[in-house]
């Protein structure tokens, strides 16, 4: 019997055909097991604060510091969830 893996991962993307008020929604993309969903994070940030490559924003201003702080909690959440549901299993 062939063994089953669970994949997951939590990634960021922004979204810049919906701005408003110049600043571009912020979307999660959450990946189980080969199947994605894409979540509104309800944050918004400034196309020019936006990393695409790296799906995080990027600068060091507070406001920028805050809004990176805010999606690692949110990723936080997101593993501990997935974590509690599929706890791993140590071998001695």
């Amino acid at each position: 019997m062939g063994k089953v893996l669970n994949t997951f991962n939590v990634t960021y993307f922004a979204r810049k055909d919906r701005m408003v008020n110049g600043q571009m929604p912020i979307y999660i993309s959450v990946i189980l097991n080969k199947r994605r969903f894409k979540i509104a994070s309800k944050l918004s940030v400034c196309p020019n604060n936006w990393d695409s490559q790296k799906g995080l924003p990027r600068g060091s201003n507070v406001e920028i510091k805050r809004l990176n702080m805010k999606l690692v909690e949110i990723k936080s959440k997101f593993f501990d969830c997935y974590h509690v549901e599929n706890p791993v299993k140590l071998t001695t």
